[in-house]
């Protein structure tokens, strides 16, 4: 596992180890976070089509604050601004902008892949 690679696409890791004590809690930590995420995007366009704004704010809050917890924290802004925009119910913001949204995720998926070597 290459920290270069994670700071090379502007995590701030030493965000993440003031959270997490040292590399070995904050690996730990960020593969159960990397496991997550294709079934918390799931679930977030599940409440987006069945216009469930309360439960896509709360779950994109929870990703924001995990992605913090890592040092993601342009990624964490994206889900701020989801969890934002759920609570006022903009189901326009959310449906328009939900591809950016995927993408984000996606990206954090190929990074965090890479950075596990592929061996998820």
């Amino acid at each position: 596992m290459n920290v270069d690679l994670l700071k090379s696409h502007g995590v701030d890791v030493n965000a993440g180890l003031e959270i997490w004590g040292d590399m070995d809690g904050y690996n730990d930590g960020l593969k159960e976070y990397f496991d997550s995420l294709l079934s918390k995007e799931k679930e977030l366009e599940n409440y987006k089509n069945n216009h469930d704004y309360e439960n896509y704010a709360i779950l994109a809050h929870s990703m924001k604050s995990e992605s913090k917890y890592f040092g993601l924290m342009n990624e964490a802004n994206v889900f701020l601004e989801h969890e934002l925009k759920g609570k006022e119910s903009d189901g326009e913001f959310i449906e328009s902008h939900f591809e950016e949204l995927v993408n984000t995720i996606n990206n954090i998926y190929n990074l965090l892949n890479e950075y596990f070597g592929g061996e998820l």
